[in-house]
């Protein structure tokens, strides 16, 4: 917390922070979805290769945004890029694993993918702060 600055005003900041983290996200997610949509309805591919299309356009997305509005990172790409894709890698694998379970448990797909989203929000919010561009 920089000098003078009161813990109010720094969960503030943090909470402006992450509602930003949030509204970014959603963009992301939803071009996460409308990919995963078209994966499965439009092309027939099955659920957990859709997701995993749609996680990775969403990553990029994420990333882009983040970079630029959430965090106003001045971190080069050579240091931010390979700490995000390795965030966005292992959030692919948890998503992909979370939707193949609960597909296969009889869940629809997109209930699933609701799930898994709200699954590593947190997380991720947590690692883009305080990792990868911090």
């Amino acid at each position: 917390m920089p000098v003078g600055e009161s813990p109010r005003t720094a969960l503030h900041q943090l909470l402006r922070q992450f509602l930003t983290f949030t509204g970014v996200g959603a963009i992301g997610t939803g071009i996460h979805y409308l990919t995963l949509i078209l994966a499965v309805s439009g092309f027939g591919l099955a659920p957990t290769t859709g997701t995993g299309i749609g996680a990775a356009i969403g990553a990029l997305t994420n990333y882009v945004l983040n970079r630029r509005i959430t965090f106003r990172s001045t971190c080069r790409h050579c240091e931010a890029m390979p700490k995000f894709l390795i965030t966005a890698a292992s959030s692919l694998v948890l998503n992909v694993i979370i939707v193949g379970l609960l597909t296969h448990v009889g869940l629809h797909y997109l209930l699933a993918q609701v799930i898994a989203t709200c699954a590593v929000l947190v997380v991720n919010y947590l690692v883009a702060r305080f990792w990868i561009f911090r």
